[in-house]
């Protein structure tokens, strides 16, 4: 059929199309090398109209775009199809198009069209060039059921213009069998559209569907994902009841929704689970650092423990050496070495004062071993202690962050406090550092192998002069017994000194014995807990590190649902048909309305007034 003219409808089409927004931009047609989106097609036949589109000879170089306007019937069936058929044209020329149409009319000014059977034959200078065919009322590859109740009894759209009550739509769509081409079902949305005046329909309930408000009218917009059959339900309670047709829109599901993306969120987790990971070792270290708190406190508790015990030896000790100089002393004090009778008695208190130097000697020396194996074995302690505490101040604060607000919370904040009494013990015990050197220097003084070795010398020297005056001695033997005696008589005042210092010193080390208990569970409760704490996060952190590879699993199974074949241009209207880029569908149903009023009746016409009747006029 010959170029005519445009009808009002096929107007009024072309308007509908360009107000959905169906004008499609083609990218990329000249860089196409094989051709899909742009392409040369050879025209059977051509003319030339009267208007002078002044298409050059040859083949056109284009792509192509359908619109498929389809009109329903209330109920869904198909009335009539046509099709807007829109050509990027780069280069003008000729295109072959095809489609069983009835007739066709070109909607642009710069091209003819014409038939030839199922042929349409196209003259376009380039631009955008648009025809419509008219397919009549064929075959779309959904099949679309649209049923009506009022009051749940079945009506007819018909029955629906004016009315009250309970109304409920149902649509229910499937695949159209008799259409053998399944892209368009398979890889299209189906976005079904009703346009409910607001003061005609309340209460309305649209299960799956978004509700809106638009101006007067409520907008329910229900969404068929492809390859799926649905069946939608609208219900609402009307009054004076009116609606638009029914719309329904079918596009590429890929041009419709961008699927997300999830990369940052599971990069996210991911952090989350490198964050984790570090807190797990900040707890295993504390951990490390609460168990080797424990062992240091355990073994500085028996050390303690050792020095105690020992304590009452060495003041035993202590006290046996203060008497036993002491009664050397009191001996030798009232001593008169210019008096022969004194001179005899003076070799058995010389023999009995060798006795008692050695004796002091001896107890010295195990005073001074018991002494130095203990503080020994207290700084080892102290050392194991030292070591243990590893964690610092900013591990333990992040170790109490982490369970605060948790039943573990009070827990791991008494050991944190246990933590910070372990480490008052060890400055306590540097503090009290020098006072253990200065005591060993003095034990050493009066219990080391020197001095054993002096005392026992002396205590030789102390009988040989014992003989040599039992022998008969001279003056200046005399004179030097003297000064052995006052010797003697200083050693013992200054040693009853020392022995009350030794005194205090072991009572001062029963009472830390005897504290310091709480210290050392306090330690062992700490070690406990940090362990369970560590072991805790380090199963929060194995767990966590599943966590990206999960969520990344969970969200590809998620999105697998909305995964679908991508659509790969093809032309409903003819299989034919060549470098095809878009395709869609515009269908809609009549609109539910009142009935009009019956007609008024005509008024009768007057007779146009004579001048006779103006002029009596003017008197009544």
């Amino acid at each position: 059929m010959t170029a005519r003219t445009i009808p009002l409808r096929t107007l009024i089409a072309g308007m509908l199309v360009a107000a959905l927004g169906f004008a499609f931009a083609l990218s990329g047609c000249a860089a196409n090398p094989d051709g899909d989106a742009e392409g040369s097609a050879a025209a059977t036949g051509s003319s030339q109209g009267d208007d002078g589109a002044g298409a050059a000879d040859g083949n056109a170089t284009y792509g192509k775009a359908e619109v498929v306007y389809a009109t329903l019937s209330a109920s869904g069936s198909v009335d009539a199809v046509y099709a807007i058929n829109r050509f990027d044209v780069e280069s003008a020329g000729a295109i072959a198009d095809h489609g069983a149409y009835g007739n066709v009319a070109a909607l642009s000014e710069n091209g003819t069209v014409s038939q030839n059977g199922d042929t349409v034959e196209i003259s376009a200078d380039e631009g955008v060039f648009y025809y419509q065919g008219d397919a009549g009322a064929i075959e779309l590859p959904w099949t679309i059921s649209i049923g009506y109740a009022l009051d749940g009894r079945s009506v007819s759209a018909d029955d629906l213009g004016g009315a009250d009550g309970a109304l409920e739509i149902t649509v229910d769509t499937s695949r159209n069998e008799a259409v053998a081409e399944s892209a368009f079902y398979d890889s299209f949305m189906l976005q079904i559209t009703f346009t409910l005046p607001t003061q005609a329909a309340r209460s309305i309930e649209a299960e799956g569907a978004t509700v809106a408000a638009a101006g007067q009218n409520t907008t329910v917009a229900f969404a068929v994902l492809p390859g799926s059959d649905a069946h939608l339900s609208l219900s609402a309670q009307v009054e004076d009841f009116t609606m638009d047709g029914i719309q329904i829109a079918a596009l590429p599901y890929s041009q419709v929704i961008e699927m997300p993306d999830t990369g940052e969120m599971v990069s996210g987790m991911e952090a989350l689970s490198a964050g984790v990971d570090r807190l797990s070792d900040g707890a295993a270290q504390l951990a490390a650092g609460a168990s080797q708190l424990a062992a240091g406190t355990t073994e500085f508790g028996d050390g303690l423990e050792t020095l105690a015990s020992s304590g009452g030896q060495l003041v035993d000790a202590s006290s046996r050496i203060a008497e036993a100089l002491q009664e050397v002393a009191d001996a030798l004090a009232g001593l008169d070495v210019t008096d022969a009778e004194q001179i005899s008695q003076l070799p058995s208190l010389l023999r009995s004062a060798a006795d008692a130097l050695e004796r002091q000697a001896d107890a010295a020396h195990e005073v001074y071993l018991a002494f130095s194996q203990t503080e020994s074995s207290l700084e080892a302690a102290i050392g194991t202690l030292r070591e243990g505490m590893t964690a610092t101040a900013e591990e333990i604060a992040a170790a109490v962050a982490a369970v605060e607000g948790t039943d573990a919370e009070a827990t791991v904040r008494t050991l944190a406090a246990s933590y910070d009494n372990a480490r008052t013990a060890i400055d306590a015990f540097d503090a009290a550092a020098p006072a253990f050197a200065d005591a060993e220097a003095l034990l050493e003084s009066i219990g080391g192998d020197d001095a054993v070795a002096a005392a026992r010398a002396q205590a030789g020297l102390m009988r040989s002069a014992a003989d040599m005056l039992e022998a008969g001695g001279d003056e200046s033997l005399i004179a030097k017994l003297q000064e052995l005696i006052d010797g003697l008589s200083d050693m013992a005042g200054r040693f009853a000194a020392f022995h009350d210092g030794i005194a205090r010193f072991a009572d001062g080390v029963d009472q830390l014995s005897e504290n310091y208990s709480s210290l050392e569970s306090g330690a062992a409760e700490l070690a406990s807990g940090a362990g369970s704490l560590s072991e805790g996060v380090a199963a929060l952190a194995a767990s966590v590190a599943q966590i990206p590879e999960t969520m990344q699993q969970q969200i590809d199974e998620m999105m697998a649902e909305f995964v679908f074949p991508e659509f790969e241009p093809v032309s409903f209207m003819s299989a034919e048909n060549e470098h095809v880029t878009q395709v869609q569908f515009v269908m809609a149903t009549p609109p539910v309305a009142k009935a009009p009023d019956a007609a008024a009746e005509p008024e009768t016409e007057q007779p146009e007034p004579t001048i006779l009747d103006r002029v009596i006029a003017l008197f009544e």
